[in-house]
């Protein structure tokens, strides 16, 4: 399944605060944040799950930014890589706001919200991750606002690819492949990378979520389940994140790398390390769709959802594929420069891999990766 614009719910990733442990909370029973009326008096619902964000007109839209720039402050929760310096870019648009980013990886941040959540304790305004499956649970428990998108955004089409009214895709990262230039051969695809590592140490990264597992399935659906065997047979290293992957593959520990989330490999390079990457020619693309999601209960809702709005802005996409790329963006912002096609890569369908199947794919990918 392709990165569309349907609303499936199951579909759905300056001050900088780097958290290194969770907030440990005292523990109570679980409870909805009540949305407040902002400055300005400008309303907040709660989502639904059962419709498209609301437009706001000209009006309503000049008194959100309004109310956003009274409150002075927006705290993003993000898992990517690099995402304080580019949501810094914020606050050069809206001065009056300070941006803080909080950032993790996608499993830590849900737990750390979950906590939060749970607790009544205000903490994100924002959520930047890639597991729509979270969204689609909490805007149930009314722990996420409904979208509000500004008239330029409703213009442009945004309301399109919207998960009912809580949830937008922004972009699209796919998985590549990563080879040190001193180790390794320069590879097209899976099957170019299988012929060519010969004894050369490989590195992939371990599916933990259905985004890695996908992959795997996708290539064991085209190439067959030995598929898996084939890497197994590989002078292999199970990696469990893609950062201590990008690092081995840097260091030369590693020859190639397999699973490669982008925005690593580029800032290694740019310090020396003889790395390159790719964005396989296959057709067999997958990856994982980011979109911001906003926190009912936050201290910052203006200004929350301005920072949503800003995000599907022309000139934040292309910094998004400057900063972040190789990624997709939707066709509506068809003239970002360097941007894959939204259709160039697949999307995991969430709805596809409940935690069954995710537990019968980890035998699977067990009984070839496990002593």
């Amino acid at each position: 399944m392709r990165f569309h614009h349907s609303k499936n719910p199951s579909r759905i990733a300056l001050g900088v605060l780097t958290v290194g442990a969770l907030v440990v909370l005292s523990s109570c029973a679980s409870s909805t944040p009540e949305p407040e009326e902002s400055a300005a008096g400008v309303d907040f619902p709660v989502a639904t799950g059962s419709g498209s964000p609301t437009v706001l007109d000209d009006a309503e839209w000049e008194s959100l930014v309004e109310a956003a720039n009274a409150e002075g402050e927006l705290i993003v929760y993000s898992s990517p890589p690099g995402t304080e310096e580019t949501f810094a870019q914020f606050s050069e648009d809206y001065p009056d706001i300070t941006v803080t980013v909080v950032r993790e990886p996608t499993s830590d941040l849900i737990a750390r919200m979950d906590q939060e959540i749970d607790a009544g304790v205000a903490g994100a305004d924002v959520t930047w991750h890639s597991q729509p499956a979270w969204a689609a649970t909490r805007a149930e428990d009314g722990a996420l606002n409904a979208l509000q998108l500004s008239p330029e955004a409703a213009e442009l089409g945004w309301g399109e690819f919207a998960t009912d009214d809580y949830y937008l895709q922004i972009m699209a990262n796919p998985y590549l492949l990563g080879w040190n230039t001193t180790l390794g051969e320069p590879v097209d695809n899976i099957q170019d990378l299988l012929a060519k590592a010969g004894d050369t140490p490989v590195g992939i990264a371990e599916p933990i979520s259905q985004n890695g597992m996908f992959q795997l399935q996708t290539w064991m659906d085209e190439y067959g389940e030995d598929f898996l065997g084939e890497l197994a047979a590989l002078n292999h290293t199970v990696i469990r994140s893609t950062t201590p992957l990008a690092q081995s593959l840097a260091a030369g520990e590693v020859g190639y790398a397999i699973l490669m989330q982008p925005g690593l490999l580029d800032q290694l390079k740019e310090e020396g390390a003889p790395v390159e990457q790719i964005v396989p020619d296959d057709g067999l693309v997958t990856g994982f769709a980011y979109g911001p999601m906003t926190l009912a209960g936050a201290d910052h809702p203006a200004a929350a959802q301005v920072f949503v709005n800003w995000l599907m802005s022309q000139p934040t996409q292309q910094l998004l594929v400057d900063s972040h790329g190789p990624l997709a963006v939707p066709i509506i912002l068809d003239g970002t420069e360097n941007a894959l096609a939204w259709d160039e890569v697949q999307a995991v369908d969430d709805a596809e891999w409940p935690q069954e199947r995710r537990d019968e794919f980890r035998a699977v990918w067990d009984s070839y990766f496990l002593p």
